[in-house]
Order: C-alpha cells, then structure tokens, then sequence
C-alpha cells in the first residue's frame, strides 16, 4: 500500500486535533482571585500543501475555501459558496501579505496620473516611469527586487 504525503498529513492533523481536545482548562489563582482560561487552539499557521490535503483539495490552482480557480475569481458575478470547514484553517498570513504589498505598489504606481485605467499612451508611460523609479528606490536602499516575475 503506497502511502501518499496527503495521508500522512492528515493523520498528523488528526492526532494533533485530538490532543487539543484533551488538552485541560488551565487553573490560575492569583491575588485571592482564581481565573480558568479555557484553550482554543487552531490550526492557522499551515502552508498551502498542508492546507490542499487537509481540505482534499486536488490542484493547487484552486481555491481551498471556494474552489473557485484564478479564472472563476474574473467572474464578479459569480457567488461561490465557502467550505465553512476550510476557515478553521484561517489565511495564509504571506498570501495575504503578498497580496497587500502589491496592491500597495499598484497604487503608488499610479499615484502620480490618479486613474486606474490607463487609456492614453502618455499616462502609460508615466506610470511604467514611476514604476521604474519605485523599483530602483526598492533595490537602491532595500536590496530588494520588486515587482519582477521570476522565471521557474
């Protein structure tokens, strides 16, 4: 029997949710009056592989939560139901960040022609000489390269 790493993450989440659920509420007495902190545990801080074989979830092209993939997100008017299970899961705290930044970079890009749409060549060219400068900026005093896709 060919045991795949789906499985054995599974098992893990498993018996890590077991031993949560045993775990005991903590006593605390301190000055003359005494507390019960009762412990919550989640697991929120998983990578994507973990959370696809914890949700079954086949392709890591799609959504853990909806299922929706990077073409069924285009379509606005679409409602796709969540998975409730898949929140206790949380979101990927870098995906999230990721995304934030560079929505941030987007509108520092276009800051300076204050449109989202770009229709003339002239704001075209301003925003791709902002963006120029941004990344430069980024490299010069961050050593980071931003905004570049990598190959591979």
């Amino acid at each position: 029997m060919d045991v795949s790493d789906s499985d054995i993450t599974n098992e893990e989440i498993i018996y890590i949710d077991n031993k949560i659920k045993s775990l005991e509420p903590t006593q605390v007495a301190q000055l003359k009056k005494s507390f019960v902190v009762k412990h919550v545990m989640m697991l929120t801080m998983i990578d994507a592989k973990v959370c696809n074989a914890a949700t079954n979830t086949k392709s890591t092209m799609k959504c853990y939560i909806c299922g929706a993939t990077s073409k069924d997100f285009n379509d606005l008017s679409n409602k796709r139901p969540c998975n409730e299970d898949s929140l206790k899961f949380g979101l990927s705290i870098l995906h999230a960040r990721l995304r934030l930044f560079e929505g941030v970079l987007l509108i520092a890009y276009k800051l300076p022609v204050k449109k989202h749409q770009l229709r003339s060549e002239r704001k075209k060219q301003i925003v791709q000489q902002r963006k120029l400068e941004i990344q430069k900026e980024f490299r010069s005093q961050l050593g980071l390269i931003v905004d570049v896709p990598k190959a591979g």
